[in-house]
């Protein structure tokens, strides 16, 4: 069975539509896609609210020069989840070593491994070693950007929130018609968003959910 892959294009016809504009007469492409970015956004703030793992992602090996205290994040980087380490130039999978998250790395002296890591300040800190390893870190990632009618959405099922949310923002924003845009968040958007939400919990059951906080040891 072929992949179906859903356009930004197909979001706004579905978008226009709502709005009874199906010839896209007003709200063509160029009048929506700003607030298709924004629809986007939300949805993603939402999914990472719930720790959805649609949004989970792994790197390939980050190398890390000797004496670095952060490592380099690769651009669709939203939140750290879990890294591990192991020596510069090491081709084993069964070389990586779990690294544990801290509050902060204060009184952490340097060794020749890392072994802890704390985020903040929007980045993944390290205390630094004395030679060079090697970082695998699991991540959030954010949502494909929107920049074009022919960019793809990352998973069909978020479809029906954002042709939902981007009529909303369209109707209280162009139209200035906040009755019009009530009507559409409480019939169609928080429903979209609900489903939505209700389908991917129940896709990740048994998958671990990131913590709600950045810090503190575990011990497993």
């Amino acid at each position: 069975m072929a992949l179906t892959v859903v356009l930004a294009s197909d979001v706004m016809d579905s978008s226009a539509a709502l709005l009874n504009d199906t010839a896209r007469a007003l709200f063509t492409d160029a009048v929506q896609l700003p607030y298709l970015k924004m629809a986007n956004e939300s949805i993603e703030q939402i999914l990472e609210s719930y720790g959805i793992s649609i949004q989970r992602k792994n790197t390939s090996a980050i190398d890390v020069a000797a004496l670095d205290v952060v490592v380099a994040l690769p651009s669709d980087f939203l939140l750290p989840i879990t890294l591990w380490e192991r020596a510069d130039g090491s081709t084993s999978d069964a070389d990586w070593v779990k690294m544990y998250e801290q509050d902060n790395l204060v009184g952490f002296i340097q060794t020749n491994t890392l072994g802890v890591w704390s985020y903040y300040n929007n980045a993944v800190n390290l205390v630094g070693s004395t030679v060079a390893r090697e970082v695998l870190m699991e991540y959030e990632r954010s949502l494909a950007s929107l920049t074009a009618a022919a960019s793809p959405i990352d998973v069909e099922k978020l479809k029906r929130y954002l042709s939902r949310k981007t009529a909303e923002l369209c109707a209280r924003y162009i139209g200035m018609n906040s009755t019009l845009a009530d009507e559409l968040f409480s019939r169609e958007v928080i429903p979209a968003e609900n489903d939505l939400v209700s389908i991917l919990v129940k896709n990740m059951q048994g998958v671990r959910k990131r913590r709600g906080s950045f810090g503190g040891i575990i011990v497993r």
